[in-house]
């Protein structure tokens, strides 16, 4: 539990909304007493400054907007205890198209996290599949042939 990366994964818990509703799991961050929800989401997001996915201004813009996303939260009152984990995962993202217009910082954000992946399973995929299109002949062929073919035996595995 000691990894490096977990203050990152910490940080994108930020993007479920489920997160900020009353006596929820904002309060008492990294087993610190509460203090206020702007405090504890800025110690959340300064390990996604330090490790530069999201620089020192959109910290602040993010702290400027995190009314307004807490206030849709509690409007909306989605209860993920009852959903599994497809349906919560679906939850979540229909929530942000519906609102990536009313908290654009935040949408941004959420998309960051979405795009983070917790582990190198699927980049060994991707070599595993370019291992078989690639050999020696193959070396001067165009980079968009080699990613079509790419994708078209991905997909033809799903």
């Amino acid at each position: 539990m000691g990894h490096p990366n977990m203050p990152m994964y910490k940080a994108c818990r930020l993007c479920d909304p489920y997160f900020f509703l009353e006596n929820r799991s904002w309060r008492g961050i990294n087993d610190n007493p509460p203090t206020s929800l702007l405090t504890d989401v800025k110690i959340l997001l300064e390990p996604m400054v330090t490790l530069k996915f999201i620089d020192q201004e959109t910290l602040n813009n993010l702290c400027e907007e995190l009314q307004h996303y807490k206030e849709i939260c509690v409007e909306k009152n989605i209860n993920f205890s009852l959903l599994n984990t497809s349906n919560h995962c679906d939850a979540i993202s229909n929530f942000w198209n519906e609102n990536k217009k009313r908290i654009p910082l935040w949408y941004d954000f959420a998309t960051l996290c979405m795009l983070l992946v917790p582990s190198s399973a699927s980049v060994e995929r991707v070599f595993s599949v370019l291992k078989l299109i690639l050999n020696d002949y193959q070396g001067s062929s165009h980079n968009d042939i080699i990613e079509l073919t790419c994708q078209l035996i991905y997909n033809k595995r799903r």
